[in-house]
């Protein structure tokens, strides 16, 4: 994820409207288990308050990736 996908054009210009935040699970094991992280590396989109909207594990091709992240935007939306 760091060397193909998180550095892709594609993928930086789709989530310059997220705030990203990069956890290590075992430093973090309560994040973890209120978002059920079971495997790394693991995704989630959260609302402004927090809640999940959307989650993945494991790798994603950097076009999948943009569709996870335009998916839990769409989430957001609806929830609102």
């Amino acid at each position: 994820m760091d060397r193909e996908v998180l550095p892709s054009r594609l993928v930086q210009d789709a989530i310059k409207t997220f705030v990203p935040v990069r956890l290590n699970a075992w430093k973090e094991p309560e994040i973890c288990e209120r978002y059920r992280v079971v495997a790394t590396p693991s995704f989630a989109v959260l609302d402004p308050t927090g809640k999940l909207v959307l989650r993945t594990d494991g790798y994603l091709a950097p076009a999948d990736f943009v569709s996870f992240l335009q998916a839990g935007k769409a989430a957001i939306k609806t929830a609102s």
